[in-house]
């Protein structure tokens, strides 16, 4: 997956996220991995909160 700022990160994050709920094709699984886990965790503040 590569190298990126972890603004960058958290954006492109986000922006998948967000395209897969505008198109209402939500997977069933989402695998992250390496610095991606970082995003997701409890307190991240890439963490998108429900």
């Amino acid at each position: 997956m590569g190298e990126a700022e972890p603004a960058l990160q958290q954006k492109l994050l986000a922006t998948y996220l967000r395209l897969l709920n505008e198109n209402n094709s939500l997977p069933t699984v989402i695998c992250v991995y390496a610095e991606g886990v970082k995003l997701v965790v409890t307190g991240s503040p890439g963490k998108i909160q429900n």
